[in-house]
């Protein structure tokens, strides 16, 4: 029988990407747990097994069980305002809170209604399960007449980031299937990758931009579009076999950082918008199967995922962006220091040198002429150290830039150039 839950929080630190470290927690719940969702650095919930629904407010450090319902089992869950969330599951669990987990609506459908994932959509919530299974909701305690355009088992859906003006959502299901809507839901075109030799589960879908959107599913698969869904591209990686269940992306700064989660421990992340992928190594060793992630920021990243042996969950330490920090020397300088940067002029890359002297929140930034900050580099505590950051300008027009290190109350900015 299983044992306990696994959950990882992933926080971006002074360390290089390709050698992330994982740090473990204990979450005290003895159950799977299925997905996770965060608004903000701290806020955040969790729900799985059990009919539970979890909560933390502070970064994953700390979970208590807010929700619990016998006999079902909640699949998905999703925060979309800060306390406000929605989650659904078997037997036609659904649930709403807007208060911060402290009361919850129950919305549930027929117990032979079985629901995979919900998200809100343009101002509606909705959720999607098995054998056809969708459902809008408009308004609390509301659910509109089932949608009936799609017959098969579906496992997911995202709205494009410009919903409200492209009326744009792909919803992927079984056996390499996926519906698009350009129209805002009121007619749903198939896409089906059969064609394409795709007769893998796709199990979730994220859009990066209105464009360009990342699937994932059974057996490594990998899909990309940049067309905002309407022509898919497998991504040959290379990387992993494994079922990937679950796919979220944060900007940072320059492209999309993408973390895909599956079985067996699976972590991959692609670092320039899901075209190049890899697979982490180096976490502590675990055969446990990983089921959701959220990365609301750059800076923090959640996992949550199957029960296993041990009472304590895996957090990793992590630059997830598109370039990375490094610790070039941990030994304690004297005092801050920003220097300049070098080479410059550069084209395309430059490195980025600071010293702290001690722990501290520290913030690197670039800005534009205008002061407008168009690249968050690091946002997060490092320990005392000097680092190394090397940052791509390969997007950025030539021009004059200024680089900006905050830490506590020390501040200082230069001046750069990208010549190309």
């Amino acid at each position: 029988m299983k044992k306990i839950l696994l959950i990882v929080f992933i926080f971006l630190l002074g360390v290089s990407s390709a050698q992330s470290q994982w740090t473990e927690f204990n979450t005290n719940f003895p159950y799977t747990l299925y997905d996770v969702s965060f608004f903000g650095n701290f806020n955040g919930f969790a729900c799985g097994e059990q009919g539970s629904i979890l909560k933390t407010g502070d970064a994953a450090a700390n979970w208590e069980v807010v929700h619990t319902v016998p006999g079902k089992w909640f699949k998905s869950i999703d925060q979309y305002g800060f306390g406000s969330a929605f989650a659904v599951g078997s037997y036609g669990a659904a649930y709403l809170t807007i208060d911060n987990g402290t009361t919850w609506t129950d919305m549930s459908l027929a117990n032979d209604i079985h629901l995979n994932c919900v998200k809100l959509v343009g101002g509606s919530i909705w959720a999607v399960g098995y054998n056809g299974a969708f459902y809008i909701s408009p308004s609390p305690g509301v659910w509109n007449p089932p949608v009936t355009q799609i017959p098969y088992t579906m496992n997911s859906l995202d709205p494009s980031p410009d919903y409200f003006v492209d009326g744009t959502a792909i919803i992927t299901c079984v056996d390499g299937r996926l519906y698009r809507t350009t129209n805002f839901g009121t007619n749903w075109t198939q896409r089906n990758l059969q064609n394409q030799g795709i007769f893998d589960y796709l199990n979730s879908v994220k859009f990066l931009t209105p464009t360009t959107a990342i699937i994932v599913g059974n057996n490594g698969t990998v899909l990309r579009s940049t067309n905002a869904g309407h022509s898919w591209t497998r991504i040959n990686h290379f990387a992993t076999a494994e079922h990937l269940r679950k796919v979220d992306a944060a900007f940072n700064g320059i492209d999309f950082t993408v973390v895909a989660v599956g079985d067996n421990g699976t972590i991959l992340t692609s670092h320039d918008g899901g075209l190049t992928w890899a697979l982490q190594t180096t976490m502590p060793f675990t055969t446990r199967h990983l089921y959701g992630v959220s990365t609301p920021i750059i800076t923090n990243g959640f996992i949550v995922g199957e029960i296993g042996t041990s009472a304590t969950a895996a957090a990793f330490m992590s630059n997830m962006a598109s370039v990375g920090i490094t610790n070039h020397n941990s030994e304690v300088p004297e005092k801050f220091n920003l220097s300049q940067n070098y080479p410059n002029p550069f084209n395309p890359s430059t490195k980025i040198n600071f010293a702290i002297p001690q722990s501290q929140n520290v913030k690197l930034a670039v800005y534009d002429m205008t002061g407008k900050e168009i690249a968050l580099l690091v946002n997060g505590n490092l320990n005392a150290g000097t680092y190394e950051y090397t940052f791509d300008g390969k997007n950025l027009n030539s021009g004059v830039y200024f680089y900006r290190l905050t830490a506590g109350n020390y501040t200082e900015t230069k001046k750069m150039s990208l010549i190309k």
